[in-house]
């Protein structure tokens, strides 16, 4: 039994000092002014129907030894009820500091509600998903890398709730019928 965990114990440890690419530390993800860490991130919360809520980027570390390199990175993002996904990306990679880069990117401007100009989303809840993919040289590693939410994508829930205004108007209307029943029983 003891050899056995030995034994799993240092494959493990090989396999980790082989790795060629690969993420590390925290990731977060831009939104609306907002950095969020992944680790965290579980709702962007209410979001008027009339204004804007900016997808804008990134903020992740990757390691590459052996020659590999990773050439560029892209955040993949999509809502429920949207047809497409979405991308922002950064290439050409970042400099690098010894075998590490720390790509970040916080200037795109990709609106969650209107989809970035191809139809609003109507009031109500969705859901917010998205994964890291990093696209390598190939070099001592088997094609791209992925960083997501242990094999399912970064999710987080908002809703889509109509203007303050809205509520104004209504909360109006119901005192003008009041007052308008009150006087027809006077």
């Amino acid at each position: 039994m003891k050899k056995s965990i030995l034994l799993a114990s240092s494959l493990f440890a090989a396999i980790s000092l082989n790795a060629s690419t690969g993420f590390f530390g925290s990731t977060s993800i831009i939104a609306d002014g907002t950095t969020s860490d992944t680790a965290s991130l579980t709702t962007f919360g209410n979001i008027s129907n009339t204004g804007t809520f900016e997808i804008q980027g990134f903020d992740l570390n990757t390691f590459e030894d052996n020659g590999s390199e990773i050439t560029h990175m892209t955040m993949n993002w999509t809502v429920d009820g949207f047809a497409n996904t979405h991308q922002i990306q950064i290439t050409p990679g970042p400099a690098k500091v010894g075998n590490n880069r720390n790509w970040v990117i916080s200037s795109s401007t990709q609106d969650l509600v209107t989809n970035s100009g191809l139809g609003a989303l109507a009031e109500g809840a969705y859901t917010f998903s998205a994964y890291f993919e990093g696209f390598t040289n190939g070099t001592d590693t088997a094609g791209n890398i992925f960083l997501n939410n242990g094999g399912s994508n970064y999710n987080a829930s908002f809703t889509i709730v109509p203007e303050p205004g809205t509520y104004a108007l209504i909360a109006g209307m119901f005192g003008l019928a009041f007052v308008a029943l009150k006087r027809r029983k006077a």
